[in-house]
């Protein structure tokens, strides 16, 4: 039953953000760069989504990274565990939806 309330309370977390387009950190404004990031994440589902996928895995150590928004299909916003690839608490990695490469580090508001 927690599960479900959290799976459920992600998802509104993630409608929210995609709903306030005014907050999203525009697409190709300048991210900061990230640190000890692998050379690119990997989705740990085999199957073909279009879009970003959701969660992505650092290949070097199964670390997981949550989408919390994405923008077109193009690059996701994506929650970290804290501390890792310097990555501070208002602020989110971004990777190109496509390849899993990382973009680097956005603000949570824009």
């Amino acid at each position: 039953m927690m599960i479900l309330r959290t799976s459920a309370a992600a998802a509104l977390l993630v409608l929210a953000a995609c709903a306030s387009g005014g907050e999203m950190y525009p697409i190709n404004a300048p991210a900061r760069d990230a640190s000890d990031v692998p050379p690119e994440f990997v989705s740990p589902s085999a199957a073909p989504v279009e879009g970003c996928r959701n969660p992505m895995t650092d290949p070097r150590d199964g670390t997981h990274v949550r989408l919390v928004r994405s923008q077109g299909g193009t690059v996701g916003d994506y929650q970290v565990p804290a501390g890792r690839y310097g990555v501070g608490a208002d602020e989110l990695l971004r990777l190109e939806c496509g390849t899993g490469r990382v973009v680097g580090v956005v603000p949570v508001r824009g």
